[in-house]
């Protein structure tokens, strides 16, 4: 058994759900501290050269966890389907997926919280994208500890013997000993990201899903992303 385990980012990038796609449970770690302007809030698009933020805002968040921030402004996904509107209404695929685009930021309680928020469009995303994962909540796991006693605690109560899926930059603080030491096995998803064709002359990785999808359509997405896991 594959579990792989990510903060609920926001519309977040195909690297993500490619770790989706590769797993066979995937674990929302939504009880850990937020971080402010990180991935968990905003994420980049891009309108020919131009490279932009799209950011939830949230309210005062120090020391609260993902799953007990709140949104600070309610109209913000009509302004961010505002930005996505001006930067893709050109594109390939705009009137392809738009209906859609517009359906999921449309069904966005803001009265809910971030991670709710996240969590919903991420699912969406991965439905339209035929990804089928068994999904879950660290809020809802009996756990412990931190770091990597943590995740390993995480993995340990779903099964004593899976292996545990990390991106590329988990390689800068994880300690696969540890993952060995504990019974379970350990493994870096090998992911490449894919070239495509963007709007403006220079090709930009590591934006949010939401530029391929525009570009691309959810069919050929979801064929770009599972031929780049390596």
């Amino acid at each position: 058994m594959l579990i792989a385990i990510h903060q609920p980012n926001y519309m977040p990038w195909l690297g993500y759900f490619a770790k989706m796609a590769y797993a066979d449970k995937f674990i929302f770690l939504d009880d850990v501290q937020f971080s402010k302007n990180s991935y968990i809030n905003r994420v980049q698009i891009k309108n020919n050269d131009n490279v932009k933020w799209l950011t939830a805002p949230v309210k005062s968040s120090f020391g609260l966890s993902i799953n007990n921030i709140a949104f600070s402004q309610d109209d913000w996904p009509n302004r961010h389907l505002s930005s996505l509107y001006g930067s893709y209404a050109k594109s390939k695929a705009f009137n392809e997926v738009w209906p859609d685009i517009q359906e999921i930021y449309n069904s966005i309680d803001t009265s809910q919280l971030l991670s709710f928020s996240n969590i919903k469009i991420i699912k969406r995303v991965a439905k339209l994208l035929e990804i089928e994962c068994d999904l879950l909540l660290s809020s809802e796991i009996d756990s412990r500890g931190n770091g990597d006693d943590r995740l390993i605690s995480i993995v340990s109560e779903i099964s004593k013997s899976a292996t545990y899926v990390s991106g590329s930059g988990g390689s800068k603080y994880q300690d696969p000993g540890k993952f060995f030491d504990s019974g379970l096995g350990f493994e870096y998803i090998k992911f490449s990201h894919p070239s495509y064709l963007q709007s403006g002359e220079k090709f930009q990785p590591g934006l949010s899903i939401i530029d391929a999808i525009f570009q691309l359509g959810w069919v050929e997405v979801s064929n770009i992303i599972r031929k780049s896991i390596i």
